[in-house]
């Protein structure tokens, strides 16, 4: 079974007009935010978006922009929607369906109440890393999973590109297709990342 996969928010966000709403999925732009949904999409389980706001979002739901930070919020506050949010997870993840925490700080902190509580099995992926080294584990990680499983599809925010194949952003290197077995449709940062260990790793075994 696939695993249930929960990913940390962001701070950087879509600008929309008052009023406007769009999918939870094209709110958040951050890179962060960007590596942890590739990773998640390679990881290939059903996954959903910590928000400070909104607890736990549906991919699709329709919300607004906001601004929240759980960072700033009481002890007892941060207690309240650590026990919603582990909530919402155990109701929606399967019975004996691992959850895969891709969140850190405060944000991943109710995987204690998820786990001890719930008895749901945790994983928290990224626990203690600082920012550049979260990006670059998650981006590492998509890659790798992207060879071992010969797929990896990530989906482009609404209003950013979404490149069809690698010529668009590798023109002013070198224009390196990847072979039959390995789609990715990603960022443009994301993508990168993902040749360059999809390289490292098929030198490897060519060795």
């Amino acid at each position: 079974m696939t695993p249930f996969i929960v990913i940390g928010c962001g701070k950087t966000k879509r600008a929309l007009a008052p009023g406007e709403q769009c999918r939870a999925i094209d709110l958040y732009t951050g890179p962060l935010f960007l590596a942890r949904l590739a990773h998640a999409r390679a990881l290939g389980g059903p996954h959903a978006i910590l928000s400070a706001a909104y607890h736990l979002l549906e991919p699709d739901r329709v919300v607004g922009s906001y601004e929240a930070d759980l960072r700033k919020r009481s002890k007892r506050e941060r207690e309240h929607w650590e026990d919603v949010v582990a909530g919402q997870t155990a109701s929606r993840a399967a019975p004996g369906q691992r959850v895969v925490v891709l969140a850190s700080g405060p944000y991943g902190a109710f995987a204690a109440t998820l786990r001890h509580r719930h008895k749901r099995d945790v994983v928290v992926l990224g626990e203690g890393m600082q920012i550049g080294e979260l990006l670059a584990y998650h981006r590492t990680e998509a890659a790798r999973l992207a060879v071992e499983h010969g797929e990896v599809v990530a989906e482009s925010p609404a209003g950013l590109p979404t490149e069809g194949g690698v010529d668009w952003w590798l023109s002013e290197v070198e224009c390196v297709p990847l072979t039959d077995t390995v789609t990715c449709e990603v960022r443009g940062d994301v993508m990168r990342e993902l040749l360059r260990v999809y390289r490292e790793q098929t030198t490897r075994r060519a060795a």
